[in-house]
């Protein structure tokens, strides 16, 4: 009966080829590892699936570190993602917002009538990208209707898979035309229950035989945090009165006879300031108990946004990618 103590350790040959020598050494310590076998053959019959399509880099995993797992080839594949990303951010656009704010005075209502017009047109420089996609995100729901320019369409709906709000909209610019430097991108138009108030009007009017006296008080309110500026007041005169007759206390009044207005303008004013405004007109002797209706339209910029839009140029299309934005307020 042979010891089990003394049964002869087997030894395992392995060769190893090289440029220089063979070389043979007892491996015996490793013999305790039973490798199932592995074939190495390239039979075509268990070649049967093809490479699924990506965007993986070829040099992903081509490194010297033996130690590279899976978890951090995919965080640097995530940083030179997020390093494209910022290079396309350094691109940027400027754009210009303008609203203008028209209170129409007839006298008549108990409380003006208020429309909100708006624009947005491009600041022309240098390195500007072909084109970018612009989200206006309208939180107060007072935007009414958008009206694109031919450089410019809605592509909303396109874009289904982002987090929107309902009344949110994109549109995709194209700066390759020169006509995208010379009107204005997009036009909007606020709903008429956008009423800002900042500024007040009075009128007085007094007849006397054929002669019609005229006086109007604005004043802007004084909670305004910015002067009106750009003012325009046309004030609209009945066939009875004799608009080239007037004579004014302030000068630059125009005298338009096509479409019977009289209108003055009027640079800046500040917040509780006013201006007084007098006219003496001709007219047709109605009577003592004629009453006169003079409506009023003033137009201003407050340097300010009225309808409280946002703007963002970070969500993008097939055809575009995020950019800088950068916005001027006119």
């Amino acid at each position: 009966m042979i010891d089990p103590s003394r049964k002869e350790k087997k030894k395992l040959n392995v060769s190893f080829s090289s440029d220089t020598k063979d070389d043979s050494r007892d491996t015996s310590r490793d013999a305790s590892f039973d490798h199932p076998t592995f074939d190495t053959s390239f039979d075509s019959a268990i070649l049967q699936y093809a490479a699924d399509a990506g965007s993986w880099d070829g040099n992903l995993f081509a490194n010297d570190d033996p130690f590279l797992t899976e978890a951090d080839a995919m965080d640097r594949f995530s940083s030179q993602q997020k390093s494209q990303q910022q290079q396309h951010l350094n691109e940027s656009v400027s754009i210009k917002i303008e609203e203008r704010l028209s209170i129409f005075f007839d006298q008549m209502s108990s409380s003006p009538t208020c429309r909100v017009v708006g624009s947005i047109g491009i600041i022309p420089k240098p390195d500007m990208p072909d084109a970018f996609c612009l989200t206006i995100r309208d939180k107060r729901g007072h935007i009414e209707q958008y009206e694109p320019s031919n450089v410019c369409r809605n592509v909303t709906g396109s874009l289904v898979h982002l987090a929107l709000e309902p009344e949110d909209q994109i549109f995709q610019i194209s700066l390759d035309k020169p006509e995208a430097m010379d009107a204005p991108l997009i036009r909007y138009y606020c709903v008429p229950q956008l009423t800002p108030m900042p500024m007040l009007l009075k009128t007085k009017v007094k007849r006397t035989g054929m002669q019609c006296q005229v006086g109007i008080r604005i004043r802007a309110n004084p909670k305004n945090r910015r002067p009106l500026e750009k003012m325009v007041i046309m004030m609209v005169i009945p066939p009875d009165i004799n608009g080239n007759s007037a004579v004014m206390s302030r000068k630059g009044g125009l005298w338009d006879d096509l479409k019977r207005i009289l209108s003055w303008t009027h640079d800046k004013l500040h917040a509780g300031e006013f201006i007084d405004i007098r006219a003496q007109f001709q007219c047709a002797d109605l009577g003592a108990d004629a009453t006169t209706t003079l409506p009023i339209l003033v137009r201003c910029d407050g340097r300010s946004l009225f309808s409280r839009i946002e703007f963002s140029t970070e969500n993008s299309n097939g055809s575009t990618r995020p950019v800088k934005l950068y916005a001027d307020q006119k």
